[in-house]
């Protein structure tokens, strides 16, 4: 039987102080990185909140430290026993379990009230919280299959607690995991919709890490066969802090319609490409849970072109806002670029922005979140 968090009334919640640590596996500000920041914002003012961010990796400006220091939460450097591809190698791996000792003896000390585990990347705490007795919530944002998955999946339904962004990720869950796990949408605080400007051409936007698996070198061979008479895409981003990157000046450089891509690379404010934009394109190759860009393109009322894997369809209503295609494929891609017009794209904006406010609100998340974080911090 799972366990349930402990009852506790709705005046004691808002009484009592909680130190809550919060560990995650990156300084960046991306999707995983935003939804740790609306997470912080949904908990009572009168806790103490602290976050231990990785030091193995230079993260150059360091956004989100800064983010989370803007919202009043103490910040800590350090290393952390994260387990990124790049470190399975035994030297390496002799590395991590000398992190997780040091990490070990930080937690005992520190005894937060609740432990928040952002990503799975950091799975190796849940069993050293748990020898420590410390409530432990993970909050999944990955696809976890194969051999791998199995592992991650044993390791984590030690938590208390598992939330999944998204169903998708549920379905791979084993029994005992399962029966821990709450979906909860990811919810963000956007700003309103802006109308879609006319252009000359209707303008595509890519925007993600590069990758391997984000699919962006199928975007650049679909733009072969793209009509680009009448369409221009734009691409933000830039390679991963770790794992296998795409070279997408390079690809773009062997494009025969390389005049109407516009390499962007890193931007802080990715919402002013969105308004420019009239459809935003995300095609991941692999299950991708819950991408942050095809909900920030819903808000700003725009369509969606996205592949048919992970979370993207319960994102993305197909015909309705948006429309979905094989992934890897860059055919099924071109063919959707090729069949918009402004009439499709102004219904399927519309739809976008109406889906938003019903499933990915900010309050909706600041609820559900809070919900479960304030249960298990007794």
């Amino acid at each position: 039987m799972a366990e349930s968090p402990p009852e506790i009334s709705r005046k004691d919640k808002h009484t009592m102080s909680k130190k809550i640590l919060f560990i995650h596996p990156s300084d960046e500000l991306y999707g995983a990185d935003r939804v740790l920041l609306e997470t912080l914002a949904a908990l009572p003012k009168d806790w103490t909140l602290e976050a231990w961010l990785p030091s193995d990796l230079d993260y150059g400006d360091k956004l989100l430290s800064a983010a989370l220091i803007e919202q009043g939460t103490r910040v800590r450097s350090m290393k952390l026993p994260v387990l990124r591809r790049a470190y399975i190698t035994p030297l390496k791996l002799v590395r991590i379990a000398g992190w997780a000792i040091s990490f070990f003896g930080k937690l005992a000390k520190n005894r937060p009230d609740l432990l928040y585990v952002n990503t799975t990347a950091l799975f190796l705490a849940v069993p050293l919280a748990r020898i420590l007795r410390i409530p432990t919530v993970v909050h999944l944002h990955e696809s976890l299959r194969g051999t791998e998955g199995r592992v991650i999946w044993s390791v984590i339904s030690r938590a208390n607690q598992i939330v999944a962004v998204s169903n998708a990720i549920v379905e791979d869950a084993p029994a005992r995991a399962r029966a821990k796990t709450r979906v909860i949408y990811n919810g963000f605080d956007l700003p309103p919709a802006q109308p879609r400007e006319r252009h000359d051409k209707i303008q595509l936007l890519f925007a993600s890490r590069w990758s391997g698996w984000k699919g962006v070198d199928v975007l650049i061979d679909a733009w072969d066969s793209v009509d680009t008479e009448r369409f221009e895409l734009t691409v933000l981003g830039g390679p991963p802090s770790s794992g296998v990157s795409i070279d997408v000046p390079n690809l773009v450089t062997q494009s025969s319609a390389r005049s109407q891509i516009n390499v962007v690379g890193e931007v802080h404010d990715v919402r002013r490409y969105i308004d420019a934009a009239d459809v935003v394109i995300v095609p991941s190759i692999q299950p991708d849970p819950l991408p942050t860009i095809a909900i920030e393109a819903a808000s700003a009322a725009r369509a969606t072109i996205a592949t048919r894997t992970g979370g993207l369809p319960e994102i993305v209503a197909e015909g309705e806002t948006g429309w979905l295609v094989v992934p890897g494929s860059a055919d099924s891609l071109a063919a959707a670029i090729n069949a918009l017009d402004e009439e499709s794209l102004t219904v399927a904006g519309d739809a976008a922005a109406t889906r938003f406010a019903d499933k990915f609100a900010v309050s909706r998340y600041h609820h559900e979140i809070a919900e479960v974080l304030e249960g298990w911090a007794k």
